[in-house]
């Protein structure tokens, strides 16, 4: 029995584990960040609502990145060559320019009239909601995992604004004044007008006490029964409101059926009050949490004395999907008892 709950364990975690699944692609970040992988930005403020963004990583390592300015001037370069050879329309909304890790380079627009004629609600109330210009130009660094986006209220002012703008200064300036804010931040604001400064710093960390009900189905030794609890726990998350850890109380109680001759005579409850604490291993990730702790506790029975006040200690799992514990129960005769609980997700 304990070797077959300790290969049950190991399957259900290998199964489950997020960490596992190879990563493929590259995600667009978006401004409200509801992409699975969470990444900082930081806005340069141009002229009235002109601005730039740079989206990539964390804030902590954007002094490494060198090759904005570089990237700003090959995609200058490559949009006025296509406005003068007509196969780039000046007044097109959207733009998007890529830059691939061998160094090759595509620009695509989209549709001038398409553009105009089809509303996206979401799209243009997001748009006033964060003063955002007409004109939208994304550049994609696929090599360094950086974009920059530039947005506009003229596009006749492209050229200007990008010669005028060093945005290696810009991060510069950031790395230096605002370092100590970059672990609990996620989006700073810098003004360029009259000199730099800091405007505003947005992060979304989000504490909470929650109280849950559990319920599910357990193994000690060679019986199974349902289990039926409560969840105390501390929620505590990162910058970008991503849980980190979770820590707290938790009571459960199970029945066990005593049978004789396969006929149920009685059932026995046992109380489980166990301190537990959980950390999230894939805060990388926003909507696939994989959570893994440990807890101890006490177990109480007026019925099963080798279960009053016996002792157990366990590793947790905690995801999207299942949730689930593997414990050790060393009861009061001294014997050592192997459990796996599986509980429904909430």
């Amino acid at each position: 029995m304990k070797k077959l709950l300790l290969l049950a364990c190991g399957l259900v975690m290998a199964c489950t584990n997020p960490l596992f699944a190879q990563k493929e692609g590259v995600t667009q970040v978006d401004l409200d960040y509801t992409d699975e992988t969470p990444s900082d930005t930081l806005v340069i403020k141009l002229s009235g609502s002109d601005k730039i963004l740079i989206i990539g990583g964390n804030l902590k390592n954007i002094h490494k990145y060198k090759q904005a300015d570089s990237i700003k001037t090959l995609f200058l370069s490559d949009i006025l060559l296509a406005q003068a050879n007509n196969s780039l329309n000046a007044e097109a909304t959207k733009v998007y320019y890529f830059v691939t890790n061998n160094g090759k380079r595509r620009l695509k627009a989209e549709n001038v009239d398409l553009t105009e004629n089809a509303v996206n609600i979401a799209y243009e109330l997001k748009r006033l909601q964060l003063d955002l210009p007409k004109y939208e130009y994304h550049l994609f660094d696929l090599k360094n995992e950086y974009q920059i986006q530039i947005y506009l209220s003229d596009a006749k002012q492209l050229k200007t604004q990008l010669e005028n703008t060093n945005i290696e200064s810009a991060i510069n300036f950031v790395n230096t004044n605002a370092k100590k804010d970059f672990n609990r931040t996620f989006k700073l604001e810098l003004a360029t007008e009259n000199g730099y400064k800091i405007t505003n710093k947005t992060q979304g960390r989000t504490d909470a006490l929650i109280i849950n009900g559990a319920f599910g189905v357990g193994i000690i030794g060679n019986t199974i029964a349902p289990i039926a609890g409560i969840d105390m726990l501390l929620y505590l998350s990162n910058k970008y409101s991503v849980g980190k850890w979770r820590t707290g109380l938790s009571y459960n109680v199970f029945p066990i059926a005593n049978t004789l001759n396969n006929e149920v005579k009685s059932v026995s409850l046992v109380n489980s009050l166990a301190l537990k604490g959980l950390y999230n291993l894939n805060e990388e990730n926003k909507n696939n949490p994989f959570y893994i702790g440990f807890q101890i506790g006490l177990l109480k029975s007026n019925d099963i004395k080798s279960f009053d006040n016996a002792f157990k200690w366990g590793i947790l799992h905690s995801g999207k999907n299942l949730n689930y514990s593997f414990d050790i129960i060393n009861d009061t005769n001294k014997n050592t008892l192997y459990g796996l609980t599986i509980y429904l997700p909430f």
